[in-house]
């Protein structure tokens, strides 16, 4: 789920034509504030449930041999935001064209032409940065902060 996030760019190309060669280069950055989350927060029903499971886990902790510590560590595994977290990701790429087109028939307006070219494309991007999958990663698997719609039950 993604949220409106601006962006902004640059693009800028280069080209000639000359006796034996005709070339051009484009190059193009951008940046994006992506604002985006993993979870939704449209299941009241079953964010209930848990929370029931949690409340009862809790008060039967004793009997299962459980610590308040490892009660508190299933609750947080159980847990999840649902709001929009902001990354800054970029998106570059350079591509280069050299070839060259000969008349076989006819003039340079109309006719028939033979032609060759070869092209590169350079092409970076971050498609999952370090913070947010990081950040995933330790709300899988590592206590963290949880939302009233996903908290254990008091």
């Amino acid at each position: 789920m993604v949220e409106p996030s601006p962006y902004f760019g640059i693009e800028k190309g280069w080209g000639g034509s000359g006796s034996s060669l005709d070339w051009n280069v484009r190059g193009s950055a951008y940046m994006v504030d992506l604002g985006a989350r993993l979870y939704t927060n449209d299941a009241p029903a079953l964010d209930s449930q848990i929370n029931q499971g949690l409340g009862t886990l809790a008060n039967s902790a004793g009997a299962l041999g459980l610590t308040p510590g490892q009660v508190s560590g299933i609750s947080q595994s159980l847990s999840y935001s649902t709001s929009f977290d902001q990354q800054w990701l970029s998106i570059a790429s350079l591509m280069g064209r050299v070839g060259r087109s000969y008349t076989l028939l006819g003039d340079n307006k109309s006719g028939v032409d033979w032609g060759w070219s070869a092209m590169g494309l350079l092409r970076a991007e971050q498609i999952f940065p370090t913070p947010i999958s990081t950040r995933a990663w330790a709300c899988a698997c590592a206590p963290t902060p949880t939302t009233p719609s996903a908290s254990s039950a008091e």
